[in-house]
């Protein structure tokens, strides 16, 4: 990356970095959604219950795969 390239990524960084300090009501949704995905998909019940189907499945020898995101690829910069 040049120079004259991270100048500008780092001009952008610091330009949505100022307009999320600037924006207090976006700030108060932002982290009442994060706290509700947070309370919805992370509560005590939920872990355990998924831990308990792991354990299961591993008991059972079964194997359920993941789901893997896409692998998205990017040109490599020139130098």
């Amino acid at each position: 990356m040049t120079l004259a390239l991270t100048l500008r990524v780092a001009g952008r960084l610091a330009k949505a970095v100022i307009a999320v300090l600037d924006d207090p009501a976006g700030a108060q949704r932002r982290a009442k959604a994060a706290r509700q995905r947070l309370t919805a998909d992370f509560d005590w019940h939920t872990v355990a219950d998924e831990t308990a189907q792991v354990y299961l499945a591993a008991k059972r020898r079964e194997r359920q795969p993941l789901p893997r995101l896409p692998i998205v690829e990017h040109a490599l910069p020139d130098r």
